[in-house]
């Protein structure tokens, strides 16, 4: 369920989770800066997941939770640079990357990921858009997260923004000084949704197991 979430936003929901993916790497320390709690924060959720299933016996005691989230994040945040959406359904990916990955950590146990539906994501709020100016500055953000994600950072500019917004630069001036500040709240939002949504799927989780014993 963890693991659908998460694709599901990066491949599909959220042009704004794609681009938080695809572009903070390039970013300067100055610039991660900002968003390393709440990276922190979603790194977090994960630990806390596997941490509970492994006190519950579900995963192996010889597995390093630490290796394993960072594992399990990188390969599914990777799928950003070659999964077709268009050809396979997001839920095909991750019932199989599910069950290779539990059919690693899981000790004499199989993962049951069949028939399991993904509760539908939460609609991605960006902004209170009450309002003209707040309006105009939500699309500015929507077609930017959209532009750094087809683009990447260096070649990402307000005035490509602008074009891509059908809008003059200066209108995007009006409302953001910089590319950067543009950066700044693209990635914020973006792990924002993601954190959202997984800490859901967490909370719903619950009874349904997805490790169960032979």
């Amino acid at each position: 369920m963890l693991i659908e979430t998460h694709l599901t936003y990066l491949l599909t929901e959220s042009d704004f989770t794609s681009a938080n993916i695809r572009n903070y790497p390039m970013l300067s320390d100055e610039t991660r800066a900002p968003h390393r709690e709440l990276r922190a924060s979603y790194a977090g959720a994960w630990g806390s997941f596997l941490n509970e299933a492994k006190r519950n016996g579900h995963l192996r005691s010889d597995i390093s939770i630490t290796v394993i989230r960072q594992f399990i994040l990188s390969a599914m945040n990777w799928t950003v640079e070659w999964y077709d959406v268009e050809k396979y359904p997001v839920h095909i990916l991750a019932e199989r990357m599910s069950k290779l990955i539990l059919d690693g950590m899981c000790l004499d146990r199989r993962a049951e990921t069949e028939g399991l539906k993904l509760t539908p994501a939460a609609p991605v709020n960006i902004l209170d858009t009450n309002g003209k100016a707040a309006k105009t500055r939500a699309e500015i953000l929507r077609v930017a997260a959209r532009v750094l994600r087809d683009n990447g950072y260096k070649a990402t500019t307000l005035r490509k923004i602008a074009d891509e917004a059908d809008m003059k630069a200066g209108s995007v001036y009006y409302h953001f000084k910089s590319k950067e500040a543009i950066v700044d709240e693209v990635l914020n939002e973006g792990l924002s949704d993601l954190l959202s949504g997984v800490s859901a799927a967490v909370q719903k989780f619950d009874s349904h197991a997805i490790i169960t014993p032979e």
